[in-house]
């Protein structure tokens, strides 16, 4: 949110690995997550919350049973908004 309360129109970018959604967008398995806010957030913090973002599909990832498909970019959106 914005320091007025207003939403801050940001894109949420994914790179889905071979196998999704049974593995995470997660640079692992050759997957990324990256959340982007021209003319709202600088450089560096779209990298803090790209860098939060990660930690999410991390903690989703690690909720997530052996050979369960995970709604990650579902998860993703939520957590953005």
């Amino acid at each position: 949110r914005h320091s007025d309360g207003q939403s801050l129109e940001c894109t949420l970018r994914a790179t889905l690995p071979p196998g999704y959604p049974f593995l995470a967008p997660m640079e692992l398995y050759r997957g990324d997550v990256e959340v982007m806010s021209p003319g709202n957030l600088g450089r560096e913090a779209s990298k803090i919350v790209s860098r939060a973002a990660h930690v999410k599909v991390s903690e989703m990832h690690s909720k997530a049973q052996q050979n369960e498909a995970v709604e990650y970019l579902a998860g993703l959106v939520e957590w953005v908004q």
